[in-house]
């Protein structure tokens, strides 16, 4: 019976894994990477203007941002960071920032972005007196960490009379599942709201 709970679970597992959406999209390397080739009505330089002016008026400090450029190619890098999740669980908080580099390449009638080398800088503060603990990683160190909390919750539930404080580990687990889980989608939709956001800005148009 004990073996059969395990194989539930480890099943349940595997689903979730396999199941999670939404997905980074990954390039040749193995590693996050997002790319987009998009027309549009607008001159290189303009388009090479905007990206600036959005930099700018996104994240300030623009040429603290941009780590290339020139304008003759119309090609620009810059690197950025966005606030990206938050959770408070289990007298626990949890902040992640996520940074990334940005390559926008312009030409009449289109440009191409590419996002590569995001990363999560995460903050876990567990109150109490105690510092911060800060961490950088991938945002799949949560699908990581979900695996453990699977593989150790199985193990609890597999026993036919768990004690009060294994039923409390369970619930613990639980609950670091739904944050590890919060935290990765909250992750994903910060970086899908920049790049609508960049989108909206390459086309900015105004004769004033």
């Amino acid at each position: 019976m004990k073996k059969l709970a395990l194989l539930i679970n480890a099943i349940f597992a595997c689903a979730f894994l396999q199941a999670q959406e939404p997905e980074f999209p990954k390039g040749a390397n193995g590693e996050i990477e997002l790319s987009e080739v998009v027309t549009t009505d607008l001159t290189k330089d303009k388009m090479f203007s905007n990206f600036k002016r959005w930099v700018g008026a996104e994240f300030g400090q623009v040429y603290e941002a941009i780590q290339f450029e020139d304008e003759d190619s119309g090609s620009i890098t810059a690197t950025l960071r966005i606030k990206a999740g938050q959770t408070s669980l289990n007298k626990k908080d949890v902040t992640t920032d996520m940074t990334f580099t940005i390559v926008v390449d312009c030409k009449d009638n289109k440009y191409r972005y590419i996002i590569k080398d995001v990363l999560i800088h995460g903050r876990v503060f567990g109150g109490g007196g105690l510092a911060p603990r800060f961490y950088n990683d991938t945002p799949y160190r949560h699908f990581k960490h979900v695996e453990q909390y699977e593989q150790k919750r199985g193990l609890l539930q597999a026993k036919s009379n768990p004690t009060a404080e294994e039923l409390k580990d369970i619930a613990f687990y639980d609950s670091e599942i739904e944050r590890e889980k919060t935290l990765f989608n909250s992750e994903y939709s910060a970086l899908m709201n920049c790049i609508s956001s960049l989108k909206k800005g390459m086309v900015f148009n105004s004769d004033f």
